[in-house]
């Protein structure tokens, strides 16, 4: 009987501690889902795209986060071969950091049928290279970025 208050308490303090560890745990990780514009400028047109991303996982000890993004973008480049389309995108994107703010690579393209001079589909690769604000508190996704395309950036949702 005298060992049960002793341990009751023991098994209290160790509930706590394990409850903090995980939300701390918790606060460092992005979320899982994610729903964003993206849309820019480059030396030849503009591009925009509307996108859902998922997580897939996370590697803790090094801060590492892998997402597969897809969505629907469009391009159109100016002079001098007028082209224009809109098509799917998918990529791969690596964040690294913790808590809200991250560096992101991403990887992937676009698949476009260029409407505005019949001449069938174009692959558009695309490699990036940016900076990300993610807050679990707010739902809020920020990004700045530059890639093969040119300067852009970003806002949605953090689900």
């Amino acid at each position: 009987m005298r060992f049960i208050l002793p341990t009751l308490f023991l098994l209290l303090i160790n509930t706590l501690l394990c409850h903090n560890l995980l939300a701390q745990y918790r606060a460092e990780k992005p979320q899982n889902n994610n729903l964003y514009i993206d849309g820019g400028i480059y030396t030849k047109g503009l591009f925009s795209s509307v996108n859902y991303e998922r997580r897939f996982f996370s590697i803790r000890n090094i801060h590492l986060h892998l997402y597969g993004k897809v969505g629907l973008g469009f391009i159109a480049i100016q002079r001098p071969d007028d082209r224009c389309g809109y098509g799917p995108n998918a990529s791969l994107n690596f964040l690294i950091g913790r808590k809200t703010h991250f560096l992101e690579l991403e990887t992937g393209g676009y698949l476009i049928p260029e409407l505005c001079n019949n001449a069938g589909l174009t692959y558009l690769p695309n490699y990036l290279l940016g900076f990300r604000y993610q807050s679990r508190k707010h739902s809020l996704l920020l990004k700045g970025f530059v890639s093969l395309r040119g300067l852009g950036g970003g806002i949605g949702l953090s689900l």
